[in-house]
């Protein structure tokens, strides 16, 4: 853009940068390449066709397109007077070839050339423009050592933290609930006045056995739409972000972000989710780089409270072969779960796969309030695609915060390509369905009605140590029958298999347990039933 081409120049703005100079705050659509003075001269850095044009002295602007054609790729160069231009519409324009004069900035001698990536709109000449790439992934800027600076955020505090979504910030030794992480970071680019935002941000949450590295932002490809600004920069009366010629202070929600690097709408819907980790003392490590590789990260402690915890269980039961196919295949289940105390539960029910390699996946995650002795049930069916691996995959309903307060887990193993199960069309998508498409069943723990599935009796009950349980089926049925103490541990599968229509019994033997009330649930085809057990030692 510059001659001589190894000359460096520092940047005013970078992409992606919070901007507001009085009206709605929006995102800097480039990179604003300074000098120490108007009219010095631009060039090309592409070959291509003068593809629009722009009148004006400060405001004057042209496009050079790789084709002369609509829709077609090209760089835009901004705050170059018309007047200087040697090129018309249309002309063709090779790379180094002089295009023009930087314009004299008026204002705080802010002398730049606004440069971007862009796709042409608008037919021929190209009215206007989509912003497509941060020009910094595509040109090889000059080296610099300076990297990224992490500021305090509020007074001593190196980060910010508040309940999700909201300005109601928290005490960093007393963290519950779901909370939003707030950076302050800038970076000073080839000069030591214009303060603009890194390339990329990470963040770590580390403590005991837990270490948990995310992507926070990275500041590339397609310009996000302007309705985002709020999704990625913290703007209230605490952390106040600003963007213009006089303050430049940048507040990032780190936790807004649901994994991958396209900043959306929402994003807005992620949060450090603290029930979900044990209580306890945790490191948040902040780590930032600029786009020539240099780094800098820094760290605090934080402090999360105690969850409440409620008397949940859960139970999985499948319905159907546990061996697929190597071109894939489905398998149903039904999920159970149970509210076992006499007040609301609120919390997160989730399943989990483990894949042969030994990696795992959430499958599905629902925050669940379940009213008293409430119980939800679902009947779901799991498809696994024909290019996921062969080999044995565990599979895990979990009830608890997720990820890691877990209050109770239950599963099986399914096989995929083993055994000699080979034949069937290939499939090719991995997808649960059955939850979304079933109201909530929700009820209070009570026998079944005795025409639909019958629980006959449990006798002894008080027991020491021994009881049977005898049940009615009126057809054949795959049945579980397990028995769980209060806190929601499985202590004994007494039935797990197909039966035949018919009554039956099964034992329980509770010699190996302590004396107080047990939970069994029985359940078969889309029936169940539970109750309690005293046992008197």
């Amino acid at each position: 853009m510059y001659q001589p081409t190894n000359q460096h120049g520092s940047l005013g703005n970078n992409y992606c940068e919070f901007q507001n100079y009085g009206g709605s705050p929006y995102y800097h659509d480039g990179i604003d390449v300074m000098q120490a003075t108007g009219g010095v001269h631009v060039y090309s850095v592409s070959d291509g066709w003068m593809t629009h044009e722009t009148a004006g002295t400060m405001y004057g602007g042209l496009m050079i397109g790789d084709q002369y054609a609509s829709g077609a790729p090209g760089w835009l160069y901004w705050h170059l007077p018309n007047s200087t231009y040697p090129f018309n519409v249309g002309d063709r324009i090779y790379t180094g070839d002089y295009i023009g004069d930087i314009a004299y900035w008026s204002v705080y001698n802010f002398n730049h050339t606004h440069f971007n990536k862009v796709v042409g709109t608008g037919g021929l000449p190209w009215s206007w423009y989509e912003s497509t790439d941060n020009p910094l992934d595509l040109l090889e800027p000059n080296a610099e050592s300076q990297s990224p600076t992490i500021y305090n955020a509020v007074g001593t505090n190196l980060l910010a933290f508040c309940v999700n979504n909201t300005s109601s910030y928290l005490n960093a030794s007393q963290l519950r609930g779901d909370v939003d992480i707030i950076s302050k970071i800038g970076d000073k680019i080839w000069n030591d006045r214009w303060e603009c935002i890194p390339y990329r941000i990470e963040y770590t949450i580390a403590g005991g056995l837990i270490y948990d590295q995310r992507l926070a932002f990275v500041f590339n490809d397609l310009l996000p739409p302007s309705t985002t600004v709020s999704v990625v920069y913290k703007d209230d009366a605490t952390c106040n972000t600003e963007g213009n010629y006089t303050a430049r202070n940048f507040y990032f929600i780190l936790t807004n972000n649901d994994g991958d690097s396209t900043i959306e709408t929402s994003d807005n819907a992620g949060t450090w989710h603290t029930a979900g980790y044990p209580a306890g003392t945790y490191s948040i490590t902040v780590q930032t780089w600029d786009r020539g590789g240099n780094t800098t990260q820094a760290s605090m402690n934080a402090i999360v409270l105690a969850a409440p915890t409620y008397n949940v269980i859960i139970d999985l039961t499948p319905t159907s072969s546990l061996q697929l196919p190597a071109t894939g295949g489905t398998f149903t289940y039904t999920v159970n779960i149970q509210n076992n105390q006499s007040s609301s539960a609120n919390f997160d029910g989730w399943i989990q796969m483990i894949y042969p390699t030994g990696d795992s996946t959430v499958v599905i995650l629902r925050s669940i309030i379940l009213p008293p002795n409430g119980t939800i049930l679902r009947n779901l069916s799991q498809t696994i695609s024909g290019s996921a691996p062969n080999g044995t995959y565990g599979y895990y309903g979990k009830v608890g915060y997720q990820p890691y307060n877990v209050w109770m887990s239950d599963g099986f193993t399914f096989t995929k390509g083993v055994d000699g199960v080979s034949i069937g069309l290939r499939v090719g998508e991995t997808s649960l369905s059955g939850w979304d498409e079933e109201p909530a069943a929700t009820f209070p723990i009570a026998p079944a009605e005795p025409e639909e599935f019958d629980l006959v009796k449990v006798y002894p009950n008080p027991f020491n140590p021994t009881t049977t349980l005898s049940y009615i089926l009126p057809a054949a049925s795959r049945v579980s029958l397990k028995i769980y103490d209060l806190s929601g541990r499985k202590v004994a599968t007494l039935v797990d298999g197909w039966r035949e229509a018919g009554t039956h019994q099964a034992s329980f033997d509770a010699s190996d347990l302590p004396s107080g009330i047990y939970l069994y649930r029985l359940q078969a085809a889309n029936l169940n039933a539970s109750g309690k057990l005293a046992l008197v030692q």
